[in-house]
């Protein structure tokens, strides 16, 4: 399951095409000035419903953010157990551009530093941390082809090591991605390819396969009228269903949805829920 939801997450999350502003890696729409994200296991009471049950700390932490009027993050706030404040995050533009994130822990002291560097077309080229001894090296090289879209990420954890984590997406004529490689520090880790119905822009079918390029199962998926991912299903090479993911969404006025129900092989797993504050 947590190898499905893994794919999911990325497919969901992250689009080295359509992205263009943190609102939208958030999947937030509008003038939005705050997000709270909760995430919490999914229960059913007496009476049949779905509700939210323990805090679940397995994924993506609990968090609120703030955007500025151009939809970009200015601030972070990332809570641990017991609803602690545990790290939170401030970033700093210049004509429109971020050029610095600072991290801090619980009690103000400084985790990170980063600089951000851009190209002559205001894309995003380096995230360089600043190490303790003054010293600065590029964590996050990013490269675009010649229409600015993104298609390369390259990660390092320090100025020894090679890349830990990089990925290589290729594009069709619309701008989507058709496929992605994936390499670790030892090497070419897999690749998955997307197909797409009619004009849509979200992938209909993603295949996946291993370092050795053979296919280890492949996901079918089903989108609502909000585009939003509904279903999942995820089948072996030989088309056995081997699980399926579903979401359950509750929306805003503003077309956001505030509610997500995840279920696991028809089960309920997950709660979400999403406060947002508009401008």
């Amino acid at each position: 399951m947590k190898y499905l939801l893994l794919v999911i997450s990325v497919l969901v999350l992250f689009s080295c095409s359509t992205r263009e502003t943190d609102r939208d890696l958030y999947d937030v729409k509008g003038k939005v000035l705050h997000l709270t994200i909760r995430h919490y296991y999914a229960e059913k009471d007496d009476d049949g419903n779905i509700v939210k049950g323990e805090p679940y700390y397995e994924g993506e932490v609990d968090q609120t953010v703030t955007f500025n009027e151009k939809g970009f993050i200015t601030a972070g706030y990332f809570y641990g157990e017991a609803d602690s404040l545990d790290t939170r995050m401030e970033r700093h533009y210049e004509d429109g551009l971020c050029i610095a994130e600072t991290r801090y822990d619980s009690k103000d002291n400084i985790l990170s530093e980063w600089v951000w560097l851009y190209d002559e077309n205001d894309n995003n080229i380096e995230q360089i941390q600043i190490l303790d001894d003054a010293s600065m090296f590029p964590a996050w090289k990013l490269y675009y082809n010649d229409k600015d879209q993104l298609i390369a990420r390259m990660s390092y954890r320090s100025p020894e090591s090679p890349a830990f984590d990089s990925l290589y997406w290729v594009l069709d004529e619309k701008g989507r991605e058709i496929e992605e490689y994936s390499y670790r520090f030892y090497g070419y880790s897999g690749k998955n390819t997307f197909e797409y119905k009619g004009n849509n822009d979200q992938p209909s079918i993603a295949y996946i396969y291993d370092e050795t390029d053979q296919l280890t199962n492949f996901l079918e998926m089903e989108y609502n009228k909000y585009k939003h991912l509904e279903k999942v299903s995820n089948y072996s090479p030989d088309t056995t269903l081997l699980a399926s993911v579903s979401f359950q969404f509750e929306y805003d006025e503003k077309g956001n949805w505030i509610k997500a129900i995840m279920f696991y092989n028809d089960e309920p797993e997950t709660y979400e829920e999403r406060t947002i504050v508009y401008y």
